[in-house]
């Protein structure tokens, strides 16, 4: 069985983050290649190339160099098209993919053919400082849903209204690859780097999720961010780029499912209202927070600060909801040692 998964990294100027990649791929023996896509200045391609070195006898590492005139999507585009596995998964190169999860998630695609990607559960999290090594400051639930139903046409609806990066899930090879063949075709990064290669992985088929721990993403002031949602549909191209959007999610809808272009228009139009409605909606107070008045919660925190932990452990056994941020720093957690070695990576003295 070939469950091995291609791991890629786009980078510039963050050696440290690299070389703490290698590093924790490293030390969990990882099977997995890592194809690193690097448009850095000399002095931080010096240190990456130090890096390599260093785990080039542990793990497998595919790097290549690509001027800043690239960019990341094409970068990426490029080191997929390096890839010799039969699944891929990308990540940020401040973010960790768990291996022995990666395994797990492509023996179930190997076994599922009607599944296009598979994932575990993730959690986000901020180090102190904003460092790349150091306490953790902040662990926090990263939902990532399962989408099961039968047609193209259900499942982007129900992706659109729980959406989530399906590009850090495994994904087979071949569909990946046809999420970004369109890519060219569109200007806007937030639809073809992101939004059109995601929601394609999704017509192609479910996804799944497992029982295991296998995305950690990490939360920082240094991201590569995307714009907000009302900088971005109100950019000045944004209808001529989601015409041209539309139009490729049609016709790989009514394809998929051998309804009438018609159709499929009015489920992503349904998704994508969804979608637009839930995200303005969050997204508003993010960029505009509202005071309000103190929680029980920020309460405890001014004034009794030393009972955090405490609130930590017992909020979850009086709540319905599932707190997976407090599942994975808990011994008894099958989620734990999966997350304790993420955390030991971060907090260790960097060698």
């Amino acid at each position: 069985m070939n469950t091995n998964v291609g791991i890629v990294i786009t980078t510039m100027d963050r050696a440290e983050f690299i070389k703490r990649q290698l590093e924790y791929y490293a030390s969990a023996n990882s099977p997995h290649t890592v194809y690193i896509g690097d448009s850095s200045n000399p002095e931080q391609v010096a240190k990456i190339e130090e890096s390599i070195a260093r785990f080039k006898n542990k793990i497998k590492i595919v790097y290549k160099f690509f001027p800043k005139t690239v960019g990341v999507q094409l970068c990426a585009q490029q080191m997929i098209d390096a890839i010799t596995e039969k699944y891929f998964a990308i990540i940020g190169d401040d973010d960790f993919q768990i291996p022995s999860s990666l395994t797990k998630c492509a023996e179930f695609l190997e076994n599922n053919p009607d599944y296009a990607t598979a994932h575990g559960h993730a959690v986000a999290i901020r180090v102190k400082n904003n460092s790349v090594y150091g306490e953790l400051s902040k662990i926090k639930d990263y939902p990532e849903p399962e989408i099961k139903n039968e047609s193209a046409q259900d499942r982007i609806v129900n992706y659109l209204e729980h959406y989530y990066p399906t590009i850090f899930s495994v994904t087979r090879l071949e569909v990946i690859k046809e999420g970004y063949k369109y890519s060219d075709s569109i200007t806007d990064k937030s639809f073809s780097s992101e939004m059109l290669p995601c929601a394609l992985g999704i017509v192609a088929g479910k996804s799944k999720l497992i029982d295991c721990l296998s995305f950690v993403r990490q939360i920082h002031d240094g991201r590569y961010l995307l714009p907000d949602m009302y900088d971005w549909i109100t950019q000045n191209d944004w209808s001529k780029e989601y015409q041209i959007f539309q139009e490729i999610m049609i016709r790989a809808i009514a394809k998929k499912d051998a309804i009438p272009e018609k159709q499929a228009q009015r489920a992503l139009k349904k998704g994508f209202w969804t979608y637009l409605n839930i995200q303005m909606s969050r997204e508003i107070y993010e960029v505009f927070p509202v005071d309000k008045k103190i929680s029980m919660k920020n309460l405890i925190r001014q004034k009794f600060p030393f009972l955090i932990p405490l609130y930590k452990i017992v909020k979850p056994m009086f709540s319905k909801k599932r707190w997976l941020h407090a599942e994975v720093i808990n011994p008894q957690s099958p989620y734990y040692q999966d997350f304790k070695a993420v955390k030991d990576s971060i907090e260790q003295i960097p060698k």
